[in-house]
Protein backbone atom coordinates (compact mmCIF):
# COMPACT_ATOMS: atom_id res chain seq x y z
CA UNK A 1 0.00 0.00 0.00
CA UNK A 2 1.55 3.04 -0.71
CA UNK A 3 2.76 6.05 1.16
CA UNK A 4 1.10 9.53 1.18
CA UNK A 5 1.79 11.58 4.12
CA UNK A 6 1.04 15.61 4.19
CA UNK A 7 1.69 18.03 6.75
CA UNK A 8 -0.23 21.33 6.50
CA UNK A 9 0.24 24.63 8.08
CA UNK A 10 -1.21 27.90 6.98
CA UNK A 11 1.25 28.95 4.73
CA UNK A 12 3.09 25.79 3.92
CA UNK A 13 2.00 22.18 3.21
CA UNK A 14 4.49 19.31 2.30
CA UNK A 15 3.22 16.06 0.31
CA UNK A 16 5.35 13.03 0.37
CA UNK A 17 5.02 9.57 -1.84
CA UNK A 18 6.69 6.73 -2.55
CA UNK A 19 7.18 5.16 -6.08
CA UNK A 20 6.77 1.74 -5.68
CA UNK A 21 3.41 0.29 -7.62
CA UNK A 22 3.00 -3.46 -8.50
CA UNK A 23 1.28 -4.28 -12.31
CA UNK A 24 -0.06 -7.56 -12.98
CA UNK A 25 0.70 -9.43 -16.64
CA UNK A 26 -2.53 -11.14 -15.92
CA UNK A 27 -4.66 -12.66 -13.15
CA UNK A 28 -2.72 -15.23 -12.83
CA UNK A 29 0.67 -13.54 -12.88
CA UNK A 30 3.50 -12.21 -9.85
CA UNK A 31 3.43 -8.82 -9.74
CA UNK A 32 6.35 -6.87 -11.42
CA UNK A 33 7.56 -4.20 -9.50
CA UNK A 34 7.77 -0.61 -10.97
CA UNK A 35 8.23 3.03 -10.36
CA UNK A 36 5.37 4.73 -10.52
CA UNK A 37 4.07 8.74 -10.07
CA UNK A 38 1.87 9.03 -7.39
CA UNK A 39 1.32 13.05 -6.84
CA UNK A 40 0.22 15.47 -9.82
CA UNK A 41 1.14 19.07 -9.70
CA UNK A 42 -0.75 21.55 -11.02
CA UNK A 43 1.31 24.38 -11.04
CA UNK A 44 -1.26 26.85 -11.62
CA UNK A 45 -3.41 26.57 -8.79
CA UNK A 46 -0.26 25.56 -6.46
CA UNK A 47 -1.87 22.57 -5.76
CA UNK A 48 -1.02 18.74 -6.14
CA UNK A 49 -2.82 15.38 -5.82
CA UNK A 50 -1.54 12.29 -4.55
CA UNK A 51 -2.93 8.81 -4.72
CA UNK A 52 -3.09 5.37 -2.42
CA UNK A 53 -4.20 2.18 -4.37
CA UNK A 54 -5.28 2.88 -8.11
CA UNK A 55 -3.40 4.74 -9.96
CA UNK A 56 -5.80 4.73 -12.58
CA UNK A 57 -7.94 6.80 -10.61
CA UNK A 58 -5.19 9.45 -10.31
CA UNK A 59 -4.32 9.23 -14.26
CA UNK A 60 -8.08 9.28 -14.92
CA UNK A 61 -9.02 12.41 -12.32
CA UNK A 62 -5.81 14.86 -13.93
CA UNK A 63 -6.68 13.76 -17.71
CA UNK A 64 -10.23 15.39 -16.73
CA UNK A 65 -8.95 18.10 -14.94
CA UNK A 66 -6.79 19.54 -17.28
CA UNK A 67 -8.99 19.21 -20.17
CA UNK A 68 -11.66 21.03 -17.93
CA UNK A 69 -13.32 24.46 -19.77
CA UNK A 70 -12.22 26.74 -16.75
CA UNK A 71 -9.05 28.02 -14.77
CA UNK A 72 -8.72 25.67 -11.56
CA UNK A 73 -8.08 26.18 -7.86
CA UNK A 74 -7.50 23.74 -5.13
CA UNK A 75 -11.23 24.82 -3.55
CA UNK A 76 -12.57 24.03 -7.18
CA UNK A 77 -10.88 20.86 -7.29
CA UNK A 78 -12.03 19.19 -4.04
CA UNK A 79 -15.56 20.39 -5.33
CA UNK A 80 -15.28 18.64 -8.42
CA UNK A 81 -12.86 15.46 -7.64
CA UNK A 82 -15.54 13.45 -5.95
CA UNK A 83 -17.96 13.08 -8.87
CA UNK A 84 -15.16 12.58 -11.35
CA UNK A 85 -13.26 10.31 -8.72
CA UNK A 86 -16.98 7.69 -8.86
CA UNK A 87 -17.03 7.93 -12.83
CA UNK A 88 -13.34 6.18 -13.34
CA UNK A 89 -13.50 4.11 -9.87
CA UNK A 90 -12.88 1.10 -11.13
CA UNK A 91 -13.67 -1.10 -7.60
CA UNK A 92 -9.84 -0.71 -6.38
CA UNK A 93 -9.83 0.49 -2.83
CA UNK A 94 -8.60 4.33 -3.88
CA UNK A 95 -7.64 7.59 -1.59
CA UNK A 96 -6.96 10.59 -3.57
CA UNK A 97 -5.38 13.89 -1.18
CA UNK A 98 -5.44 17.32 -2.13
CA UNK A 99 -3.49 19.67 -1.01
CA UNK A 100 -2.64 23.30 -2.20
CA UNK A 101 -2.80 26.85 -1.59
CA UNK A 102 -6.81 28.41 -0.89
CA UNK A 103 -6.52 31.97 -2.63
CA UNK A 104 -10.92 31.91 -1.51
CA UNK A 105 -9.52 31.00 2.50
CA UNK A 106 -6.32 32.66 2.44
CA UNK A 107 -4.33 29.27 3.64
CA UNK A 108 -3.16 25.95 2.91
CA UNK A 109 -6.17 23.50 2.99
CA UNK A 110 -6.22 19.51 2.07
CA UNK A 111 -8.95 17.10 2.00
CA UNK A 112 -8.96 13.45 1.00
CA UNK A 113 -11.56 11.39 -0.87
CA UNK A 114 -12.11 7.33 0.58
CA UNK A 115 -15.25 7.09 -1.91
CA UNK A 116 -18.43 8.41 -1.55
CA UNK A 117 -19.82 12.01 -2.26
CA UNK A 118 -17.73 14.05 -0.38
CA UNK A 119 -14.14 14.98 0.19
CA UNK A 120 -12.95 15.42 4.23
CA UNK A 121 -11.17 17.92 5.22
CA UNK A 122 -7.20 17.11 6.55
CA UNK A 123 -4.87 18.89 8.33
CA UNK A 124 -2.10 15.95 8.71
CA UNK A 125 -1.75 12.40 7.71
CA UNK A 126 0.57 9.51 7.62
CA UNK A 127 -0.63 6.78 5.39
CA UNK A 128 -0.12 4.18 5.98
CA UNK A 129 -0.28 4.11 9.78
CA UNK A 130 1.86 2.12 11.19
CA UNK A 131 -0.25 2.06 14.53
CA UNK A 132 0.74 5.20 15.97
CA UNK A 133 -1.35 6.90 18.33
CA UNK A 134 -1.45 11.26 18.73
CA UNK A 135 1.76 10.36 21.42
CA UNK A 136 3.45 8.10 19.35
CA UNK A 137 2.83 9.67 15.22
CA UNK A 138 6.78 10.94 14.11
CA UNK A 139 6.63 14.35 13.81
CA UNK A 140 6.60 15.42 10.12
CA UNK A 141 6.46 19.25 9.60
CA UNK A 142 9.61 19.24 7.86
CA UNK A 143 11.12 17.36 4.81
CA UNK A 144 13.78 15.69 6.35
CA UNK A 145 11.39 14.07 9.32
CA UNK A 146 8.99 13.53 6.56
CA UNK A 147 11.49 10.73 4.80
CA UNK A 148 12.37 9.97 7.96
CA UNK A 149 9.26 8.71 8.95
CA UNK A 150 8.35 7.53 5.23
CA UNK A 151 11.38 5.11 6.06
CA UNK A 152 9.86 4.16 9.20
CA UNK A 153 7.23 3.17 7.51
CA UNK A 154 8.19 1.27 4.37
CA UNK A 155 10.25 -0.84 7.27
CA UNK A 156 7.46 -1.76 9.84
CA UNK A 157 4.54 -2.43 6.81
CA UNK A 158 6.94 -5.18 5.20
CA UNK A 159 7.25 -6.94 8.10
CA UNK A 160 3.73 -7.78 8.23
CA UNK A 161 2.93 -7.01 4.79
CA UNK A 162 5.71 -8.48 2.53
CA UNK A 163 3.82 -8.68 -0.81
CA UNK A 164 2.57 -5.32 -1.20
CA UNK A 165 3.62 -2.55 -2.74
CA UNK A 166 5.40 0.25 -0.70
CA UNK A 167 8.97 1.66 -1.17
CA UNK A 168 11.33 2.82 -3.59
CA UNK A 169 11.98 6.72 -3.80
CA UNK A 170 10.21 9.52 -1.74
CA UNK A 171 9.22 12.61 -3.38
CA UNK A 172 8.04 15.76 -1.37
CA UNK A 173 5.87 18.38 -2.80
CA UNK A 174 6.51 21.65 -0.93
CA UNK A 175 3.69 24.09 -1.41
CA UNK A 176 3.83 27.82 -0.24
CA UNK A 177 1.33 30.50 -1.97
CA UNK A 178 2.55 31.08 -5.69
CA UNK A 179 5.39 28.52 -5.25
CA UNK A 180 5.31 24.51 -5.64
CA UNK A 181 8.31 22.61 -5.41
CA UNK A 182 8.48 18.77 -6.16
CA UNK A 183 12.13 16.85 -5.14
CA UNK A 184 13.43 13.19 -4.77
CA UNK A 185 14.61 12.99 -1.41
CA UNK A 186 16.18 9.40 -2.28
CA UNK A 187 15.91 5.61 -1.54
CA UNK A 188 13.45 4.35 1.16
CA UNK A 189 14.79 0.78 0.99
CA UNK A 190 17.25 2.02 3.60
CA UNK A 191 19.89 0.44 2.06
Amino acid sequence: MSIVNVHISDLHAIVGVDTEAHVFASSLAMPKVIHATKLVPFLHASTVIAVRGDGHALTYIAHRLHCGMETLTVDRIMEVLPAMAKEGYRGIATELTVVGWSAAQHRMVGAQWTGGDTMQPIGAAVAPNMGWDAQTTPAIDRPAAMFACAREQVRRHRLSHPQDAIGGNFWIAEIRPRELTIRDYGSLEGR
